[in-house]
């Protein structure tokens, strides 16, 4: 688990050294608490990093990858199978290359053995019987094996790591539509398994390839604790201003100023960009964390992050954004503020 702690030290060495504007909203976050803190209502503890805001990594490959059965025959059957493709298929797999393929490859490689046999013409009875349990057994292993080929590859692990800093503040480089396009059609694809898609090498490897050079998954956890935390250290200072006659003139008017500056111009259009993107890539990333029934248990602990539930990484900062805005339009209330911008 990274906490939060060590986030804000990867974020901050990149912000020292780099000038990628990926990094830049914890500094405008940092910026609206200390142009915060420069008025006299405003008191803002020592921000907490309590072992609750810590992000759960990928697991290890061998706690995300599910075994799939091996199909082997002998030399006289694979002999009697080269009248088909299905003795192709299998050479593929027991060469030297196949027994080390990677989990997309496997999967594709899934895809065509089931699809040799069922087209295949067997007149030996005995081996036909083995090979339509054969057939069983890898249909109802093809979630499992489109489950590995999804996040048991670098892709997965580049998708998911907490290394690469929060989302852009470029509304460009945040758009991510490449992303939620491909897993568009990576859900589909999970939907239809038993229709054996035709699916190509080169197709899904790009899909992969989008995946991994998003680095998403990644970056919105990063994000996503970054601005909950920021945000409720904000909200607990303002909820605690106390309301009078005198605080209600120029100490309200110079909060007016800061939250116009800086929340309503940068942060919340940011996170506008934010969640517009989550709430498209996020059904799909559970539908697809989902297609395997016995997925590991430390896989489904890291996809419950981005769950609805209050305590997730997604729901917290869902929670904190709305109690932030419900702070500052009480606290305008009670002094007769109207929350029009200019």
């Amino acid at each position: 688990m990274l906490s939060f702690k060590s986030v804000l030290i990867v974020i901050t060495s990149f912000l020292i050294c780099s000038c990628d504007d990926r990094f830049r909203p914890l500094e405008h976050l940092v910026s609206y608490h200390e142009a915060l803190a420069r008025s006299k209502l405003i008191q803002l503890e020592e921000l907490e990093t309590d072992s609750h805001l810590s992000l759960l990594r990928l697991p290890d490959l061998r706690d995300r990858t599910m075994p799939l059965s091996k199909f082997d025959i002998g030399l006289l059957e694979f002999l009697s199978l080269q009248r088909c493709d299905v003795g192709l298929v299998a050479g593929e797999r027991n060469s030297i290359l196949g027994r080390v393929m990677p989990s997309s490859q496997r999967f594709l490689y899934e895809l065509k053995i089931i699809k040799a046999i069922e087209q295949c013409t067997i007149e030996n009875e005995s081996l036909m019987t083995k090979l339509q349990g054969v057939v069983r057994t890898k249909r109802a292993e093809l979630p499992k094996a489109f489950a590995n080929a999804m996040w048991s590859g670098e892709e997965a692990a580049g998708f998911f790591s907490l290394s690469n800093g929060m989302i852009s503040m470029s509304p460009e480089r945040s758009q991510y539509q490449a992303l939620v396009s491909t897993f568009s059609e990576l859900v589909i694809i999970g939907e239809n398994l038993q229709t054996l898609p035709n699916l190509s090498n080169k197709v899904f490897e790009a899909y992969l390839k989008v995946m991994l050079d998003s680095e998403y998954g990644g970056r919105l956890l990063v994000t996503l604790q970054v601005l909950a935390t920021r945000l409720e250290y904000a909200t607990n200072a303002i909820e605690a201003v106390d309301v009078n006659a005198a605080n209600c003139q120029a100490p309200i008017a110079y909060l007016k100023q800061q939250f116009t500056k800086y929340y309503i111009k940068i942060i919340q259009p940011y996170m506008a960009r934010v969640n517009r993107v989550a709430y498209q890539v996020l059904p799909n990333l559970k539908e697809l964390g989902n297609v395997a029934s016995e997925e590991p248990e430390a896989l489904k602990r890291f996809f419950s992050q981005f769950d609805e539930n209050t305590n997730t990484v997604w729901g917290r900062y869902k929670q904190a954004s709305i109690r932030h805005a419900q702070a500052w339009s009480h606290l305008f209330e009670q002094c007769g503020i109207s929350l029009k911008t200019n």
